[in-house]
């Protein structure tokens, strides 16, 4: 196997805004689509069918006190469906909205899925984990249903959610379960009437990782500027990473992360020599 020779440089920078896209759904007049500066990471986006914008803030990067959902009223974020629900409180979970990863829409309907997750607190808190149905016109919840152990742990990830109104009396929500921590995916099967709670395909080779798959950086980490892969013209083998984080502190926290201690661990069965890597400030 031909190996590859890698220089990375990390370049340290002020704090920058997120961009993310709104594409309208159809029929739409001339394809319209809007871009939004985010002061935080967002997860999920919904678009209903009159163009209004809804984007999920999760609090499992950073525990911020943002609202976890907003709706999008020009460049402003709107706490959604208001602020007392979007709070972020040490206890009555299960009224509040504790870290909004997937949100979805079908007609008038906004789903959420708390996966009940923040930075910096230990646990899932009983009573946090829940899917939530929102009216988006009268802003009211219409559904608040539990997501009780062992359907939560400590091991799972509740990441996205699609709602299907064709099986089940009122419907059906489809919520992924990408993991934590170790292997524990799975795709986890919620009857809208009556709460009830199935998981399939645990662990199966559809819904896992494959096996020795290595993630990368996208500029999607939290704190991440600018992560992009050079290759060199004249010698093909060497590569090059230019990366650039909001501040050093976040840059340490993205060097001790598991993705980069796998990388580490392989690099001599890949690479020709040891990679090198420039710290570097902004002038």
């Amino acid at each position: 196997m031909k190996k590859a020779i890698l220089m990375t440089v990390l370049i340290s920078a002020l704090s920058v805004s997120q961009t993310i896209t709104a594409q309208m759904p159809t029929p739409t007049p001339n394809n319209i689509s809007l871009e939004y500066q985010l002061e935080k990471e967002a997860a999920g986006i919904a678009v209903s069918d009159d163009h209004r914008v809804f984007i999920a803030l999760p609090r499992g990067g950073e525990n911020h006190q943002l609202p976890s959902v907003v709706e999008m009223v020009g460049q402003k974020m709107i706490a959604f469906p208001n602020e007392e629900i979007n709070k972020n409180t040490n206890s009555d979970y299960n009224s509040h909205l504790v870290s909004i990863l997937g949100i979805t829409i079908y007609k008038n309907t906004l789903w959420i899925l708390d996966q009940g997750k923040r930075a910096g607190v230990d646990g899932i808190p009983d009573d946090s984990t829940k899917v939530v149905a929102v009216d988006i016109n009268s802003k009211k919840v219409i559904k608040n249903i539990p997501i009780p152990k062992p359907f939560f742990r400590e091991t799972i990830q509740l990441n996205d959610l699609r709602f299907d109104p064709t099986h089940g009396k009122e419907g059906t929500i489809y919520i992924s379960n990408n993991g934590f921590a170790k292997p524990d995916q799975s795709l986890i099967v919620m009857d809208v009437a009556t709460g009830k709670l199935r998981e399939l395909f645990k662990d199966i080779p559809e819904v896992s990782p494959a096996k020795g798959f290595i993630s990368y950086v996208d500029h999607k980490e939290q704190g991440c500027v600018q992560y992009d892969l050079h290759q060199d013209q004249d010698q093909p083998e060497v590569f090059f990473f230019y990366e650039r984080w909001e501040s050093r502190e976040i840059l340490e926290q993205h060097l001790k992360t598991d993705h980069l201690n796998t990388w580490g661990d392989q690099q001599k069965e890949l690479l020709a020599a040891p990679m090198e890597v420039f710290i570097m400030d902004k002038l």
